[in-house]
């Protein structure tokens, strides 16, 4: 039997492996911050989740508790963030033997001093959390607004859903990175 013959005939067998199935709505990482507080960010600036051993994060004295330390993976060093406690909504982890951390790559941030474009490069960060549990895919209408009287999660958060009973809080990593180069301007 020709590879074209058998190609053909799992086709006719299998459609739906072989045809695209355009999902609606933006892709999110959900994650535990902590037990009990769920979170999600955009997939778009995700490059990697991964297990680091607590020994391999090489840590950097007079940063404040939630700036874990120095991480690398794939030839590339980059700060280590425990989010949980950067946002504000728990305390630090405490004696893991290793950390759930989401790489998000940033976007090209260019030397605004120099003016050249030829100085920009990705930043890399990696934010801790407690446990990933998958993915999801949100339309915008089902993000409600930001709450009022949440001073350190509204400079954090895209937006608030709520599913299956849970509140998941949609993070914004733009907001967290500004929120990263403000701690970085008062150090």
């Amino acid at each position: 039997m020709s590879t074209n013959t058998l190609d053909t005939r799992l086709k006719e067998l299998l459609p739906e492996l072989f045809e695209s199935q355009k999902q609606s709505g933006e892709a999110f990482l959900k994650f535990k911050l902590t037990p009990e507080k769920i979170g999600a960010i955009s997939l778009k600036l995700v490059e990697e989740t991964l297990l680091i051993p607590t020994e391999m994060i090489t840590p950097i004295p007079n940063l404040p508790q939630s700036i874990l330390g120095l991480m690398n993976t794939q030839e590339r060093v980059f700060l280590g963030i425990d989010l949980p406690l950067f946002i504000g909504v728990a305390h630090k982890f405490a004696n893991l033997q290793r950390h759930t951390v989401i790489v998000v790559r940033l976007p090209s941030v260019i030397n605004e001093e120099k003016n050249d474009p030829h100085t920009s490069e990705d930043i890399w960060i990696g934010l801790a959390v407690h446990q990933i549990q998958g993915l999801m895919r949100l339309l915008p209408e089902e993000i409600a607004t930001i709450q009022e009287g949440i001073p350190n999660l509204n400079t954090s958060l895209q937006g608030i859903i709520t599913q299956n009973q849970e509140e998941i809080m949609l993070l914004s990593i733009e907001k967290l990175a500004h929120k990263f180069s403000q701690l970085s301007k008062n150090k």
